[in-house]
């Protein structure tokens, strides 16, 4: 059968012209489907993050801390699927001066019925900036930024963040 595709896809588009048409296009799909899995490169810094009152949020304000930074939305299903474990792993963190933040480009509307599934104790912030813009394309996408402001882990896609193990490795990356 496959051959017989093969045969027609050819006798059809018999002009090389077509067939690099094909080529490039299958191309720049798999280019463009392979991108949107691989983390950004993300200056936090320039990033314009604001609270429900409206207040600016600015990443250096929390230097002092080990951040962990989830980008997500509201209709992803595993990004809702690990706000729980993301808020457990949170209340067992903070003691060692880790601060979650949880941020979408959607409107607070949506950011707090997300919220309403945690305990409340992350952070929830929207993003001023597309996603888009910023280079987010995959979600969930983490990050952890230690307390010197470097990038010392990124996820993409879900995790249980609340493990022993996962709590350990993050305890062990910001030493």
């Amino acid at each position: 059968v496959l051959l017989f595709i093969e045969m027609s896809f050819f006798k059809k588009y018999k002009k090389p012209i077509d067939i690099l048409f094909w080529i490039v296009l299958v191309a720049i799909i798999a280019y463009k489907f392979g991108y949107q899995q691989m983390a950004p490169s993300i200056t936090f810094s320039e990033l314009l993050l604001v609270n429900e009152a409206g207040q600016n949020f600015r990443i250096e304000d929390y230097s002092d801390k080990n951040l962990l930074i989830n980008f997500y939305q509201s209709w992803c299903g595993p990004c809702i699927q690990e706000m729980p474990s993301l808020s457990n792993a949170y209340l067992n963190l903070k003691k060692d001066d880790f601060v979650f933040i949880a941020v979408t480009d959607e409107p607070f509307s949506l950011i707090n019925k997300v919220k309403s599934r945690t305990d409340n104790q992350m952070i929830f912030l929207q993003s001023k900036q597309s996603f888009d813009k910023i280079g987010v394309r995959a979600y969930p996408t983490s990050y952890l930024i230690n307390k010197k402001g470097e990038i010392v882990f990124e996820k993409v896609g879900p995790e249980q963040w609340d493990s022993p193990e996962m709590e350990a490795h993050f305890r062990e990356l910001v030493q």
